[in-house]
């Protein structure tokens, strides 16, 4: 869980370059809705996760 929420964290920071012909960013608002919409356990300790990763920032 701790490795997919990293990987959340880089694929949305709207910071990141594209570099070597890397994807643009993930649009983080639409990927959190999507998290929200997960009726499983997964949904809102991934929302957890992120929330702890990103802290005040976001």
């Amino acid at each position: 869980m701790l490795i997919m929420a990293s990987m959340l964290m880089y694929r949305t920071d709207p910071r990141r370059t594209s570099r070597f012909g890397a994807p643009e960013p993930l649009d983080r608002a639409r990927v959190v809705a999507q998290i929200i919409e997960d009726s499983t356990a997964r949904g809102p300790t991934m929302l957890g996760v992120l929330a702890r990763f990103l802290g005040e920032h976001d």
